[in-house]
Order: C-alpha cells, then structure tokens, then sequence
C-alpha cells in the first residue's frame, strides 16, 4: 500500500518521470441527468458552457477562496463516490487524490493530452523505490489555462468526457464546445499580439505564471508575495536587488494588492497590473470577463513603454 501511495504521489506532483496517468474510459451514463464533479471554476465554466443542463453539476469548491488548497470533507467524497465522472486538471492541482477512495474510472483528466506541454513549477522533493537510491522530481505547474491555448485543450477533453456519458447529446456538445472554442482562441491571439513586440521583462509576486509566460513569450522573475502581505523593509530588499537583475518597473499580481502596497510600490516608480487566474470562482463576471480583464491590464501596462 506503501509503494502504491508513493507512486500515486508522484503521479500528481509531477510531469511523468516514472510514470504517466492514464484516464480510463467514461462509461455512457444510467441516469438522464448524468451527474458530473469539477476541481476548480475553469473546468466548471467550461463544463458548463458545453452541457448546460444536460448534465447535474457539482463544484464543491464553489465559495473556496483557492481551489489549489481545498481537500474534500468525508461526507463530499462519499457523494462523489457516486458520480459518474469526475472531471479533474490534472498537473498536481488535486494533491487529495491520493487519499480519496475514488474509482480510477470515474476520473476525467483534462491535461492527460497535453501532458507532454506540462512545465515545472521549481518546487523539488525526492523519495525512493523501495531500498533503491533516492531521486528528485520538480513538481508541475498546475495552473494551465492562463495559456488559453492549453484552456482550449481542456474544454476540448471535457467535451469528449461529456459525449462519452452522454452519447445523444454529443451534437449538442460538440456545438458549444466549438462556440467556447472560438471565444478562447481570440483571446489567445488578442494576447500574442499584445506581447509580440514586448521586450521589457515583469516581475510576478507569485510562481504561478509559467504557462502564461511561456504562451505569451513575457520574460521575468518570481517573487513569493500575497497581496495581502505588509511591504516590510526584508521584503523591499528582497525586490530590489531582483530588479538589480531584470531592471522592469512593471510588477504582476493575482489580485490587487492592499493599498498600502500600491501607494508604496508607486513611489519607488513601479506599476502594479493584475493577472487574476481565475482558480476561484470569480466575485463578477465569468472566466471570459476575467481573462478580457487580465489583457486589458497587460496591454496597460506594456503600452505606457510604446
């Protein structure tokens, strides 16, 4: 049981070094309504998008201000138990797995397919095979759909899980995927030409972006800040002398920092911009408002240097 707990763990932490995970297939569901479980508010906007009320919905982590760090009560995982598929991202985001009694085959992966696009969020640990040598892993980063290529990827796998419960709706899904389809690939090309012409680097307070930057082609650097952190003396120093290096006077948030923050931050001459990522469900608009949000903050602040 052992062994199995610790291959499973790397299984979610990582990009598949020893080895992948393999979604097995959705049966076709019993009910009318099949009932259907999401991880975080990306996959329930997109889920959403394409059943509509075909299908019975469930975010548990609806009012959760971070999904990444939400564990299932008992009494959650006994009525997902019952589901007839679980759709999941994939690339760590849901550490709990590992303790969950959940059957394999209810388990949707939407970044089974990109699997070879994941990237490594810095983070390493290591561990052994039984008596064998120790060796290390970089934990995935798991917040993919800031490259709204790869959100694009998502809905697509949700839409094939989707047709899969539910074979008579499968025109119907397909329809909406393509109309979701189309809205996140104009805002994906919207970013590429915001960022096409961008020399300048970003500083971003989290390290959450790696998918972002890699989309998007933003050269920059990681803080490990909240917004709701003091600007304390350690934390300014930690800032200058990463500007020493990078030199950029834009600096990158999940949300809008405290006031306090911005005033100071300002005065040393940098221009705070959010990027939310949208891992929660968002307090106005929806996952689309939201992203057309974020570029409107980028193109902010690229275009003030134009």
């Amino acid at each position: 049981m052992r062994v199995f707990a610790v291959l499973l763990l790397i299984i979610l932490l990582t990009t598949g070094a020893c080895k992948q995970d393999h979604n097995a297939h959705i049966q076709p569901s019993k009910r009318p309504t099949p009932v259907v479980y999401v991880t975080n508010y990306p996959l329930y906007y997109f889920t959403n998008r394409i059943a509509g009320q075909t299908i019975d919905l469930h975010f548990p982590a609806y009012k959760h201000p971070d999904p990444s760090n939400y564990t299932p009560p008992t009494d959650t995982i006994t009525t997902m138990q019952q589901a007839d598929a679980i759709i999941i991202n994939g690339a760590g985001f849901e550490p709990w797995l590992i303790d969950a009694d959940l059957a394999e085959h209810l388990i949707a992966n939407t970044s089974q397919n990109i699997i070879d696009k994941l990237l490594g969020n810095g983070t390493i640990f290591t561990h052994s095979h039984d008596n064998q040598t120790e060796h290390a892993h970089t934990e995935t980063a798991s917040i993919l759909w800031l490259d709204l290529d790869m959100a694009n990827q998502q809905a697509l796998a949700i839409t094939n899980t989707l047709k899969a419960l539910l074979p008579k709706a499968a025109t119907q899904f397909e329809a909406n995927y393509n109309n979701l389809s189309k809205e996140l690939m104009h805002l994906h090309q919207a970013f590429k030409s915001t960022t096409q012409n961008n020399q300048k680097p970003v500083i971003f307070t989290h390290p959450i972006y790696q998918y972002f930057q890699r989309a998007y082609k933003l050269k920059g650097a990681n803080l490990h800040w909240e917004p709701t952190d003091s600007l304390t003396p350690a934390k300014l120093t930690e800032l200058k002398r990463l500007n020493t290096k990078i030199q950029t006077d834009i600096i990158i948030w999940e949300t809008t920092p405290n006031p306090q923050s911005v005033t100071t931050l300002q005065q040393l001459g940098f221009r705070n911009t959010t990027i939310n990522p949208c891992t929660a469900t968002p307090t106005q608009g929806d996952f689309l408002s939201v992203m057309q949000r974020n570029l409107n903050s980028l193109q902010g602040a690229l275009n003030q240097d134009q």
